[in-house]
């Protein structure tokens, strides 16, 4: 089990974080990083704008070149 605490100004780093914890052997993860106010709204105004990032895997990144 892994219990992640800590602030961050990426929203993104949340889910990153959980995700290390998982691929590093832990069953269970609490994950209570709190985000901060600026990167909620951040986030929000994304989602309202429509503007997405456009994810790419490395696989198809390499087979371009």
């Amino acid at each position: 089990m892994a219990t992640l605490t800590g602030r961050t100004d990426v929203l993104q780093h949340k889910g990153t974080a959980t995700r290390l914890a998982r691929t590093g052997g832990a069953s269970q993860v609490v994950n209570r990083i709190e985000v901060s106010d600026a990167a909620k709204e951040k986030a929000a105004a994304n989602l309202e704008s429509g503007r997405r990032r456009a994810q790419v895997k490395r696989s198809e990144i390499s087979s371009r070149k």
